[in-house]
């Protein structure tokens, strides 16, 4: 007779194929196509999905974090997302720019930066959209629209400009959360 000993680790990252050990952290790609059931490709760290990423292409693509099972026989932790979406390292991309949401606010600081200099940012996107959709997925089950995200900068502006508008009229430098409309 003979024992089957159970593996001392949860899966292998589809990348490096370094273990990822039970209840430990992990990504897995954001994009609906990479999530397969039957055949399912997880990374043991933000590099290895960057990886992933260079290789497939992924236009909106980002690394979303996840705990592995405690034990081989649960799997109920797969299923729902635990803590934030991760962006690889820049180190990892090899200079490249990444579609993640991090990426689009750095990009946002530099035109931000630019923007002191007189450049305008009024068609700038000024939400991460992922933590959006994301959120729209978990409150209500539903999908969002890429026009939500200028919609709602579009608002974001003008309630940011009545703040800014506030501050002044105070005399402050500062925008506190009471110049925000509707605190």
């Amino acid at each position: 007779m003979t024992s089957v000993t159970a593996q001392a680790f949860w899966r292998r990252c589809s990348n490096c194929k370094s273990e990822i050990a039970l209840n430990a952290k992990y990504w897995i790609c954001s994009v609906s196509t990479c999530q397969r059931v039957r055949s399912p490709i997880q990374f043991c760290k933000p590099d290895c999905w960057a990886v992933h990423n260079e290789s497939e292409n992924h236009r909106d693509g980002w690394a979303i974090e996840k705990i592995a099972p405690k034990t081989n026989d649960d799997t109920s932790s797969n299923d729902a997302p635990r803590g934030a979406s991760t962006p690889p390292s820049p180190s990892s991309t090899s200079g490249s720019v990444s579609s993640s949401p991090s990426s689009s606010v750095s990009k946002t600081v530099t035109r931000g930066q630019q923007a002191n200099e007189g450049t305008n940012m009024s068609d700038e996107v000024l939400v991460v959209v992922s933590r959006l959709k994301e959120h729209i997925q978990q409150k209500g089950g539903l999908r969002t629209s890429d026009e939500v995200a200028s919609v709602l900068s579009d608002h974001l502006r003008k309630v940011a400009d009545a703040a800014v508008d506030n501050a002044k009229k105070d005399g402050r430098k500062t925008v506190l959360a009471r110049d925000v409309g509707g605190t």
